[in-house]
């Protein structure tokens, strides 16, 4: 998340003075760069889709970075905007019986850490050097230097 809004430093400050909500940031940086890029599944019993019949044991890697920013949904899909994300579900913890367990608290967390974090700092910034994991399942940065500056 912090990658993300410091490519946005206006929602940054935005943020911090209240002008947006932090939950509101959350849902949308969830939907526009979710952690979790992708999920395998098997069916447990023949399914049509697309003109393809899968059968039990077969794998399907389905992408979660295909389908949240579906323009169908999300208008914008391609611009990180928190109204999206807070007005459309995205299914960055899953949907229906794999709904992510700890969803509820990855969002507490997050968006009490992106409050205290606004209300400290100034839009960090991101240095050279960054590697990141391929997004195969769960992405997120192996290395992320990062520049900031303490608030006056």
């Amino acid at each position: 998340m912090v990658q993300v809004l410091s490519e946005h430093p206006t929602l940054w400050d935005d943020v911090a003075a209240e002008r947006v909500s932090a939950s509101d940031v959350v849902e949308g940086v969830l939907r526009y760069r979710s952690a979790v890029t992708g999920v395998g599944r098997t069916p447990s019993e023949p399914v049509a889709v697309g003109g393809t019949t899968l059968v039990p044991g077969d794998s399907v890697f389905l992408s979660v970075w295909s389908a949240n920013p579906d323009e169908k949904i999300f208008p914008a899909a391609e611009h990180l905007d928190p109204v999206q994300g807070a007005v459309a579900p995205h299914i960055a913890f899953g949907h229906g019986a794999h709904h992510c367990l700890g969803a509820a608290l990855a969002r507490a967390e997050l968006q009490e850490g992106l409050t205290a974090l606004v209300a400290r700092l100034e839009c960090p910034t991101i240095a050279a050097g960054s590697v990141w994991r391929p997004p195969l399942g769960i992405n997120g940065p192996e290395r992320l230097p990062i520049r900031f500056r303490a608030r006056s």
